[in-house]
């Protein structure tokens, strides 16, 4: 089997979940409880109805959003880090800075919300 395969020290993590229940505001799937503006849900339509190239890869490596991010906060576009939401930047630090055998302390969500 597959998982036979997958290094030891991973076989036992257990993933995220983000619960797909219906609250007014919810704060564990970092999604705002606001809609877009209609002149914003305008300004995307049109943009994907001209064809942006999305029959091409995008960059991996967000060059130009990370210049852009650079510039406004007077950084060099090297030392903006972006990804594609707080689970891959969380994966990506511990990646980096949590050795095997180290440990990492972090919240849990309470189970009972209020709705």
């Amino acid at each position: 089997m597959i998982r036979d395969l997958v290094r030891p020290e991973l076989q036992k993590l257990v993933p995220y979940v983000s619960h797909q229940i219906p609250y007014r505001i919810k704060l564990d799937a970092n999604e705002s409880p606001f809609e877009l503006p209609e002149s914003i849900r305008k300004k995307l339509a049109d943009y994907f109805l001209k064809g942006p190239g999305l029959n091409i890869y995008p960059d991996n490596e967000s060059v130009e959003l990370r210049k852009t991010i650079a510039k406004h906060w007077n950084v060099e576009p090297d030392e903006v880090v972006v990804g594609t939401g707080s689970n891959q930047l969380i994966q990506m630090i511990i990646t980096v800075f949590v050795g095997t055998g180290e440990k990492v302390v972090y919240p849990w969500p309470h189970s009972q919300c209020i709705k």
